[in-house]
């Protein structure tokens, strides 16, 4: 598959927080089980590692380059509501599914 190219946008310091809550919200505060396609979007992710590396907050690659427990226990919440809605059975920890480190990102699993 092509990579498409990219682009130079420029946002200031607060469009782009702004952006980063927006994300971090939608992935792991969103009790929706439709925010799941979100979750586990690569475009998305790739997006969210440039805002960091172009944000002015010092400490922030620590921050995100750990585990995040609260943040595991909403995903794994969503998931399983989804996993039951389609008639899967429940999993216990992120780790157990395939795509956690896609889902968790920027979060370490």
């Amino acid at each position: 598959m092509n990579k498409a190219p990219e682009r130079q946008v420029t946002l200031s310091q607060g469009e782009i927080v702004a952006l980063k809550k927006a994300i971090t919200y939608l992935k792991f505060e969103c009790e929706e089980a439709g925010s799941l396609i979100f979750c586990g979007s690569t475009s998305i992710n790739s997006a969210f590692d440039k805002l960091v590396a172009n944000s002015d907050i010092k400490g922030e690659d620590v921050f995100y380059n750990r585990k995040n427990p609260k943040a595991e226990k909403l995903m794994l919440e969503k998931l399983n509501k989804e996993f039951i809605h389609e008639g899967n059975s429940e999993i216990e920890q992120i780790e157990q599914f395939e795509h956690s480190a896609i889902f968790m990102h920027p979060f370490k699993v």
